[in-house]
C-alpha cells in the first residue's frame, strides 16, 4: 500500500511540474522573449534543461524542490 502512495505523490509532483514548466515556456516565448525566433529556441532549451534536471538528479522531490524556487525567482 505505501508503494502506491509513492507513486502518486510522485504523479502528482511531475505532473505539477510539467504545468510548472510549460507556464514558465510560454512566460519566456512570449513575454521575455515577445515572440521571436530566438525566445522559441530558449524555451525549447528550458524544457530540456527541466527535463535532465528530473533524469538526473534522484530523489524526485529535489528537482521538484529547485525547479519551484526557480519558479519564485521568475516571478520576483
Amino acid at each position: 500500500m505505501d508503494q502506491i502512495a509513492e507513486w502518486i505523490a510522485h504523479g502528482l509532483m511531475l505532473a505539477t511540474a510539467a504545468a510548472v514548466t510549460l507556464w514558465m515556456v510560454g512566460a519566456i516565448y512570449y513575454d521575455v522573449c515577445g515572440g521571436t525566433r530566438w525566445g522559441r529556441w530558449l524555451a525549447v532549451a528550458w524544457v530540456a534543461a527541466v527535463v535532465a534536471l528530473f533524469i538526473a538528479w534522484q530523489p524526485l522531490w529535489q528537482p521538484f524542490a529547485v525547479l519551484l524556487g526557480v519558479l519564485a525567482h521568475f516571478l520576483v
